[in-house]
């Protein structure tokens, strides 16, 4: 295991598939970032784990998620909070837009549509503000 952040490992962002393999060659450090300075905020965050495989990168043949998906390019992770809810950290971030900007956060999907989780992406968008997209 490879820390990464603080608090997260490779382990956490690659799927079971790819653990030993060297995690800066398919995830980028931007959205660990991001997910570091929440969990910082909202306590601790589940990405992968034992029944978890694909809340991080996605290989092209996992058969989850759109083909195009930013997972498939290391760009996104699927948070799922312990304390608190997706609702709440999506209108925690929007509060603070411009911090989570900076950090590299681009989009997220609308926490009112997926519930449990929230997709984080740092695919560029060319917009000044952080899109909310439906799933």
């Amino acid at each position: 295991m490879t820390k990464i952040t603080k608090n997260f490992s490779d382990k956490e962002v690659l799927p079971r598939e790819l653990h030993g393999y060297r995690w800066e060659w398919f995830i980028d450090f931007r959205i660990v970032e991001v997910a570091q300075k929440l969990r910082d905020i909202f306590g601790p965050i589940t990405i992968n784990n034992d029944r978890f495989n694909w809340s991080g990168y996605r290989t092209a043949d996992c058969g989850v998620g759109a083909q195009f998906s930013q997972h498939r390019f290391g760009r996104a992770l699927d948070l799922k909070f312990a304390n608190t809810t997706p609702e709440e950290v999506q209108k925690y971030i929007i509060e603070h837009e411009s911090e989570f900007m900076d950090l590299g956060l681009r989009r997220m999907e609308n926490a009112a549509k997926t519930k449990t989780w929230l997709h984080i992406d740092c695919m560029h968008t060319g917009n000044k503000k952080i899109v909310i997209f439906n799933p």
